[in-house]
């Protein structure tokens, strides 16, 4: 039935009102009918039962004088009755006297009488009456009556019924396409403006006010009153957003410059005091810079994720065979050091942003490359499968993996499964990396186990065609190019040959 559920509402309406006036009409034709068939049923007992009486009467003087001849000549009568078929007076004993049978009908007569009564067949129905004279039973009167005329009459019954339920169909749909209006145009009101809605995002469209205190007036009320709910708090998101890009602006300037100041003066006292320092004090001052370099990093990442949140989207058809190629350009040297091989197949056109696609490749492949098996020279590969619309984009490493009950730990911000002194980061890569997918209308999801390397996999849209592989395989495992200045966790805080874990 998903046809119907398909159907539009109009069509639904009309196709509603013609099943129920078409089932009430077959209802009343067919109760008809079966009023016909049994009064017809019953006229014909009674005709038959009345005529059979009258030729009882009419046959006992033959029958009691053994007149066969005058008893011939009262049935003879029956050729002016054309239902009659057959007719046979039996004696007392049961033996036949005489018969009629008309030349028009084919049949059998009977060689014993029945019982007094009557009895239908499909194409018959047969009467025995009982012949007496003066109170006595002096013989049986049998007739056949042919039941054709009731087939006749109900063929054209049955034609009539037909011509009336079309008919009546057809002023049916007339009246529904007008009587339907009042219900269904309020209704295809709230979806047009629900389609504008969503594909101009103007939340400031109205459905038509409805004058009638109905349910569909209430339908149209609410709905719009839900258009200015959300349209206020839109309000109210473009004001807070504009008030985080506020933040961001103030961290990325009244932050950022005291852990210049910290940075510099360091260096400062380290040049001027150096013969005079300490190994400890040495140590001190190191520990200061690092600390200094590591909130730097940490507030470029968060003003990363800040800026992904707001990603506006224009997305135009992206090629991922060069951003991929581009991308493995930046870990060239990392790809060389750790004799990496890294294997690429075609891979789609997809909607997107390709600068931000590149940031997710680019922390996936750094990913892959940092944290390496150490019994195992690296291995990655990146192919696509069409999935109904979407594609999925699949990066695959043979590192050390992740434990299945952190597969969704390594997404959150500032998740990590090591220490600093493992791998360095700030567990920000893979947070900006889904929720750029999520911006996609994507998805990312990991399949890993630990010491069987990870998979991660992109779903997004599916946008024209698929792109050849690269010309030069060469080129697909050691090729070039930054993606993005903004990217975390990428190829300068990738260590070629330390093994690890995605975070």
């Amino acid at each position: 039935m998903n046809w119907l559920a398909n159907l539009p509402i109009r069509r639904r309406l009309t196709l509603l009102i013609l099943v129920t006036c078409s089932t009430v009409l077959l209802i009343a034709c067919a109760a008809l009918a079966v009023f016909e068939i049994l009064d017809f049923r019953h006229a014909a007992v009674r005709d038959a039962t009345v005529l059979a009486d009258i030729l009882a009467e009419n046959t006992h003087a033959a029958l009691s004088f053994d007149d066969a001849n005058a008893a011939r000549k009262v049935l003879r009568s029956l050729q002016a009755e054309p239902n009659v078929a057959l007719a046979r007076v039996f004696k007392a004993n049961g033996d036949a006297f005489t018969d009629f049978a008309d030349t028009g009908h084919s049949g059998s007569l009977p060689l014993t009488p029945a019982a007094d009564g009557h009895r239908f067949s499909t194409d018959w129905l047969d009467v025995y009456r009982p012949i007496t004279f003066q109170g006595a039973r002096i013989g049986t009167i049998f007739l056949r009556i042919d039941l054709r005329g009731m087939y006749e009459r109900l063929t054209v019954f049955a034609i009539m019924a037909l011509v009336v339920l079309l008919g009546s169909m057809a002023l049916a749909l007339v009246l529904s396409s007008r009587l339907q209006r009042p219900i269904s145009e309020p209704i295809l009101a709230l979806a047009r403006t629900a389609r504008a809605v969503a594909e101009q995002r103007d939340y400031t469209v109205r459905a038509p006010k409805l004058e009638a205190a109905n349910e569909l007036g209430m339908l149209t009320d609410a709905f719009n009153h839900m258009l200015a709910q959300i349209a206020k708090h839109a309000d109210d998101l473009a004001a807070t957003n504009a008030e985080l890009e506020q933040f961001a602006y103030i961290a990325s300037h009244d932050l950022k410059e005291p852990l210049r100041m910290v940075t510099q003066y360091m260096g400062i006292v380290e040049r001027q005091l150096g013969p005079t320092l300490t190994p400890k004090h040495q140590r001190f001052i190191a520990y200061a810079v690092e600390g200094a370099m590591r909130m730097q990093t940490l507030i470029n990442d968060l003003l990363a994720f800040t800026r992904t949140s707001h990603l506006q989207e224009h997305h135009q058809p992206v090629e991922l065979n060069q951003v991929v190629t581009e991308v493995l350009t930046t870990f060239q040297d990392s790809i060389h050091q750790a004799k990496a091989t890294v294997q690429t197949g075609p891979l789609p056109v997809v909607a997107g942003e390709r600068t931000k696609l590149a940031i997710v490749f680019q922390n996936l492949i750094g990913n892959a490359l940092k944290f390496q098996a150490q019994d195992r020279q690296p291995v990655i590969d990146i192919s696509a499968e069409r999935a109904g619309d979407d594609w999925n984009i699949s990066i695959t490493d043979n590192g050390i993996g992740i434990d299945r009950q952190h597969h969704e730990q390594i997404f959150a911000v500032f998740q990590r499964l090591h220490g600093r002194d493992e791998y360095p980061g700030n567990g920000m890569g893979l947070a900006i990396c889904r929720k750029i997918i999520e911006q996609h209308h994507g998805a990312l999801t990991v399949e890993s186990e630990v010491g069987r390397g990870s998979r991660f996999v992109l779903r997004l849209p599916a946008v024209m065609r698929v792109s050849p592989p690269p010309a030069d395989p060469e080129t697909a495992i050691t090729a070039i190019a930054s993606a993005s200045a903004t990217a975390t966790a990428t190829a300068d805080s990738v260590p070629p040959t330390r093994p690890g874990s995605l975070a």
